[in-house]
């Protein structure tokens, strides 16, 4: 089994830490202590909150002088997207402090942001100064997202999407995401991937609250879009499509009703509550000439009131008149930390380009020895 994330934070990374304090001039003194002690009962977002507390008491009292100096004790920047991703948490109770003292010293929080997101991330210690100062961040990010590290760029997608896992909500943006949507425009194209899947992602929760906006948006980029573009249009419309929704499903060229009969479908008809289960289906085109095909499948788990359908990707794919595709997914009866798994008839189906095609009845009765 891995180890917690939370054993990133060792008695050899609080030394580290002492190490880049005096290297910057910053007499640690009894920073070890403080950081060590108290620490290990800890989880690993509380520890690095611990960890930039102690950090907290060798700095300086005014937070934009805090900042600058924080920054100082900063290692090299990364060097290669991804780098180090579990290693670059070492600078997470360094976002913490900014964070807290961004919105103090924005000029001096904003610095601080660009430098740690070259070594880590900035998408949590951003978002209070979004929140504080929004026009002096706005006309940074626009600044950023010329920036020649990818990492800074990508920090201007991630930082300030309104739904970000971990983050606190951009409640204004939820409302109203124009201020990012015109930096997004800026970012569509990026030579990296890791930036223009950001981009993706954020255009992913700006959907939640906008569908409709985001699929227009998605009609626009698409004209003329390089294949690049349109990988990332369809990453953002993945869950519209997943529900079927006809706007998204038409704007990424499914529209219509798809010309295809089901030609064979397997499941088992039983399993229990922990298992496994495959699923197989082949579906033939009845068109006359080639079309292009959304394909998931869709299991509508047993809830403790009712049912709810949940979707899983097939394929993205054209299919040629008379043709055959193949299709199989793994479905797992398991309980997850965010769904709950419940005995009961479970509804099993295609869905072809926003049309379902029922395919059986997975009846999943309780674990064995219940």
């Amino acid at each position: 089994m891995a180890e917690p994330l939370k054993r990133l934070y060792t008695r050899e990374l609080v030394a580290s830490l002492a190490a880049d304090l005096r290297r910057a001039g910053v007499d640690p003194a009894d920073f070890e202590e403080r950081a060590w002690n108290g620490l290990e009962p800890l989880g690993f977002s509380d520890r690095a909150r611990h960890i930039a507390r102690a950090l907290r008491s060798r700095l300086p009292a005014e937070p934009a002088a805090a900042l600058d100096v924080l920054v100082s004790t900063l290692g090299p920047p990364l060097t290669e997207v991804g780098e180090g991703l579990t290693a670059s948490f070492r600078y997470w109770p360094h976002s913490f402090l900014v964070e807290e003292l961004g919105p103090l010293a924005p000029q001096a929080g904003l610095r601080a942001c660009h430098a740690i997101t070259r070594r880590f991330t900035c998408e949590f210690c951003l978002r209070p100064l979004v929140v504080s100062h929004p026009a002096l961040v706005y006309a940074a990010l626009a600044r950023w997202v010329e920036d020649p590290d990818v990492n800074v760029r990508r920090a201007v997608s991630e930082s300030l999407r309104p739904r970000l896992p971990w983050g606190t909500r951009l409640r204004a943006l939820q409302e109203d995401p124009t201020p990012a949507l015109a930096l997004l425009e800026r970012l569509r194209d990026d030579p990296e991937l890791y930036v223009r899947r950001s981009v993706a992602n954020h255009l992913g929760d700006i959907a939640k609250d906008h569908p409709e906006r985001v699929i227009a948006l998605a009609r626009e980029w698409g004209r003329g879009a390089s294949p690049e573009r349109r990988v990332l249009l369809r990453h953002a419309l993945r869950l519209l499509v997943k529900q079927g929704h006809p706007g998204a499903l038409d704007a990424l060229g499914f529209g219509g009703g798809a010309e295809v009969e089901l030609v064979r479908a397997e499941l088992p008809a039983t399993c229990r509550v922990g298992e496994q289960v495959r699923v197989t289906a082949a579906l033939r085109s009845t068109a006359a000439a080639p079309q292009q095909l959304a394909v998931d499948l869709v299991v509508h788990f047993v809830r403790a009131r009712g049912t709810s359908p949940k979707a899983f990707h097939l394929a993205r794919a054209e299919l040629a008149a008379g043709a055959t595709l193949e299709l199989a997914e793994t479905v797992r009866f398991r309980t997850f930390s965010t769904r709950r798994q419940y005995p009961g008839p479970h509804a099993v189906a295609l869905q072809v380009n926003g049309a379902q095609i029922p395919l059986g009845v997975v009846d999943v009765q309780p674990a064995s020895g219940r």
